[in-house]
């Protein structure tokens, strides 16, 4: 069974290495001697601390919105008067501490992988 397993790995990782050119963003490789396979994950650099900034930090109030909403990144629910930001791309909520950590080492959002920062096309010329 073992062996059956290290089977499939290394033919997965064969053929993943023929499509690297489909992905930039992961670079798979065996090792010389295919018994390890090597997976290198290239992140995404974080934001630009001008637009952290940009975006406001205000005390969340469910008042008007209907339904309960979650941080993306703890999980937590937001409650009232709980600290947070509202990504401007994706009109997505979270606790101002997570998506200010979250976004120092990522660009995206971490629920729709929207780029943070990045210019939205309204559909209009």
């Amino acid at each position: 069974m073992l062996f059956y397993g290290l089977c499939r790995v290394l033919s997965w990782a064969r053929n993943s290495v023929d499509d690297e050119a489909d992905n930039d963003h992961h670079d798979h490789s065996v090792t010389g001697d295919d018994h390890h396979l090597v997976i290198n994950i290239k992140e995404l650099p974080g934001i630009e601390p001008s637009v952290l900034r940009a975006i406001p930090v205000v005390d969340f109030n469910s008042g008007d919105i209907t339904g309960s909403f979650e941080c993306g990144v703890c999980l937590s629910k937001l409650e009232d008067g709980d600290k947070a930001r509202l990504l401007p791309t994706c009109n997505h909520w979270f606790h101002a501490n997570c998506i200010e950590t979250w976004l120092k080492l990522h660009s995206s959002c971490p629920v729709c992988r929207n780029i943070v920062g990045s210019v939205q096309d309204s559909g209009t010329p």
